[in-house]
């Protein structure tokens, strides 16, 4: 049986800032830093026999699986196939400034309307079209393994990966950490879902857009 442990990356700059990142290169904040030092805390613990980290290849995601692989012992396989869901023109600005970009867009973004396709970005189903295989050769592989990626690639690609509705999930939020199994061709299991009992000794920060 594999076991894939799945973890957002910590607080960046931008997600402080509001900002919407897409594939952006923002790094962590001082916040998300401690929130990446204790998710390697944790996982030296409870999985120290992890031989494989990967992680997209955006600085925010690297950043927080540098001490995760350190603690581990084990280096780092860069994968762009867990970079973020692209978001087009919206990429670096905040909610409140996307009327400079498409005002009616902008309106549909804030009502909770998936548009980042109509903005040049990616739809669902492309992001799943890179996210998906490589989700899928983890759990079909030998060992177990973690990925250290964005919201968007977790939060898709899990539920993708069960078959259940999208939405049927919280969004995860920074530093979460989930946990999905498969035995042999047998379904994926959920184990964890935005787990976050490894921050609870910081203050932790609001949540803010991928």
């Amino acid at each position: 049986m594999a076991r894939l442990t799945i973890i957002r990356h910590g607080q960046s700059v931008s997600n402080a800032e509001q900002r919407i990142q897409g594939q952006q290169c923002s790094g962590l904040s001082a916040a998300g830093q401690a929130q990446a030092d204790a998710c390697a805390a944790w996982l030296a613990v409870r999985h120290p026999a992890v031989a494989r980290v990967v992680v997209s290849d955006l600085a925010r995601a690297v950043q927080t699986a540098t001490p995760i692989a350190d603690a581990l012992g084990v280096p780092l396989d860069l994968d762009p196939a867990w970079r973020e869901r692209s978001c087009g023109r919206f990429e670096g600005l905040r909610s409140d400034e996307l009327d400079g970009v498409d005002p009616a867009l902008a309106a549909r973004y804030r009502a909770g309307e998936d548009v980042l396709a109509l903005a040049g970005g990616e739809s669902p189903t492309q992001l799943l079209d890179r996210v998906l295989p490589a989700l899928n050769a983890l759990l079909d592989g030998d060992g177990d393994a973690i990925v250290v990626t964005h919201g968007g690639p977790a939060w898709f690609g899990t539920q993708a990966a069960l078959g259940v509705e999208r939405g049927f999930l919280g969004r995860p939020g920074n530093a979460a950490i989930a946990e999905v199994s498969r035995d042999g061709g047998g379904p994926t299991r959920l184990r964890a879902w935005n787990e976050r009992g490894h921050l609870s000794s910081l203050v932790t920060p609001p949540d803010a857009t991928p």
